[in-house]
């Protein structure tokens, strides 16, 4: 109930705030990860992202913090395999942490496929010093830098640095495998 709950009051914070426009499921997704708050480990959980509380709990609070940045791509480019697409960041302090979010609607696989990912996506972050972040390769917590391979198991990608450095950051969503759109308007 407390996702639901969540999903919709961020459906409705979306509309207000991208004249009527909702969300994918895919943005709806992404956004409640992408705020989802760690619970305490000191009842044994390692740092998010794990398997006993995901991607942590959901928390809308940070939605309403005029501090706070959010920037939202929604499905906007249909992408082929091969194709990368990319967006510029720039950061002027590291006083907020960096949270990138790639989430995406797969189709079906096969009953019993393993793995059961039909398209993949991967995400990469290109940091002002030239070190490659891959979604998903974390380290107490925090993306680690130059990782040597990418998520093939996952259609959701997560980038955390909690006192980025300055300067300019490039997000690339790469479509490594696309067999199949999910979304059949597109």
């Amino acid at each position: 109930p407390h996702a639901s709950g969540a999903a919709a009051v961020f459906v409705q914070f979306y509309r207000e705030t991208h004249a009527g426009q909702t969300p994918s499921p895919a943005l709806v997704k992404a956004a409640l990860i992408n705020t989802a708050v760690d619970l305490l480990d000191e009842f044994g959980t390692a740092p998010v992202p794990n398997n006993d509380e995901g991607w942590g709990r959901i928390d809308l609070i940070s939605f309403f913090d005029s501090s706070i940045v959010f920037d939202y791509t929604d499905q906007t480019v249909s992408m082929t395999e091969g194709q990368v697409f990319e967006k510029r960041v720039i950061l002027s302090d590291s006083s907020q942490p960096l949270k990138v979010t790639l989430t995406y609607t797969d189709v079906p696989a096969f009953p019993g496929a393993v793995p059961a990912l039909v398209n993949d996506l991967d995400l990469e972050i290109l940091g002002p010093n030239g070190s490659l972040y891959r979604g998903n390769q974390f380290h107490n917590g925090e993306s680690i830098a130059d990782a040597p391979s990418a998520d093939r198991l996952n259609n959701v990608e997560g980038f955390l640095l909690w006192e980025p450095p300055p300067g300019l950051y490039t997000i690339r969503v790469r479509a490594v495998k696309v067999a199949a759109d999910s979304r059949i308007e597109t």
